[in-house]
């Protein structure tokens, strides 16, 4: 009886060990080897042709640095500030590859004496050139300016 034992459990203990090292073998061919240097330089070539560079992020961080510098240098006018006015402006202008604007023009306006604030603020911009990577002769922009009195308390 313990020679049956001994010989059932050394079988089990055979077949566990076969399963440990199936399974081994199969985790090791699933690690990612090392890409060798040619590879390298095949993948940098891929990502340097401005075609395959992610054109969406490059656009959306050059209209975040838009938006960016329009909040800074906003020209809340000072009637409006005296009257306590509030309101937001929509306004639409276009963006030139070298940076230049044109076309700029208040699309929708909560007060007539914002409008002359968000236009001043857009007049005052200087931009950068869009990204070549773009290869976008103009950029067509809409953008809401918000005119909000900072309160104390």
């Amino acid at each position: 009886e313990k020679k049956k034992i001994i010989k059932k459990t050394g079988k089990k203990r055979v077949k566990r060990e076969k399963k440990e090292k199936i399974i081994k073998e199969k985790i090791q061919k699933e690690v990612v080897l090392k890409p060798k240097a040619s590879d390298l330089k095949k993948v940098i070539k891929h990502f340097d042709s401005p075609a395959k560079i992610d054109t969406v992020t490059i656009k959306e961080r050059y209209l975040n640095q838009i938006r960016r510098e329009i909040r800074e240098k906003l020209f809340y006018p000072k009637i409006a500030k005296k009257m306590r006015i509030e309101g937001k402006v929509e306004v639409f202008f276009i963006v030139h590859q070298n940076g230049t604007l044109s076309d700029i023009r208040v699309i929708n306006s909560s007060k007539t004496i914002l409008s002359k604030g968000a236009l001043k603020t857009i007049r005052s911009l200087s931009l950068k050139a869009i990204p070549k990577a773009l290869n976008e002769k103009k950029i067509e922009i809409k953008v809401p300016i918000e005119f909000k009195l900072m309160t104390k308390g």
